[in-house]
């Protein structure tokens, strides 16, 4: 017999079977557009029920990428990616870069849920998030550039003669980072009184 499930999902479909070649048993399928196939083997008898579970369809989907610095290119390792369709929605993947700033991730999602496009985010310490809107496929890259926060730092002091405790004003006060004397990340000159702020 072959038959279509009503709007509220129940089906009913007669068929007639000489008694001689009744079977013990018959395969009951069901198909429907967006659905696994499902089958279920029930034993023979003038009235049979059936019901029928059916799983999603799913479409498996990889995303792969790179994560990098903005201003460097150097690769980010640790960062968190994921991605989402919407916002406030459960992630569809999420996972970390490797040491060399990559990332892949393979992911199931139902068919009637495929959306227009994925949002990729990245998130890593001392970085400010990126996100990047692609296409959705089977396939998907997103490759990502963070910029690094800035940190707002105030250095401040007197400068004054160590022989007499004097001010020293016009003094030139630069400060670099430790070890490095070639890049300076900032410079003043202090006032009559001594006192600098950078």
């Amino acid at each position: 017999f072959e038959t279509e499930t009503n709007p509220d999902g129940s089906y009913e479909a007669n068929f007639e079977v000489e008694a001689p070649d009744a079977p013990d048993e018959i395969d009951v399928t069901s198909e429907a557009e967006g659905f696994e196939r499902k089958e279920e083997t029930v034993a023979f008898a003038e009235e049979i029920t059936v019901d029928l579970e059916l799983d999603p369809e799913m479409t498996e989907v990889t995303a792969s990428g790179a994560v990098s610095r903005e201003d460097t290119g150097d690769p980010i390792a640790g960062a968190t990616v994921a991605g989402n369709t919407e916002e406030g929605s459960d992630p569809l993947f999420e996972t970390e870069t490797s040491s060399e700033g990559e990332y892949i991730s393979t992911f199931e999602i139902p068919v009637a849920d495929e959306p227009d496009e994925v949002t990729i985010e990245a998130n890593a310490e001392d970085f400010e998030p990126s996100e990047q809107a692609v296409a959705f496929a089977e396939e998907i890259t997103a490759d990502l550039e963070l910029e690094p926060e800035e940190v707002n730092v105030v250095v401040s002091g007197d400068v004054t003669a160590e022989r007499d405790g004097g001010a020293v004003g016009g003094a030139d006060v630069t400060t670099f980072r430790a070890g490095e004397s070639s890049d300076p990340l900032d410079t003043t000159t202090s006032g009559s009184g001594g006192f600098y702020e950078l």
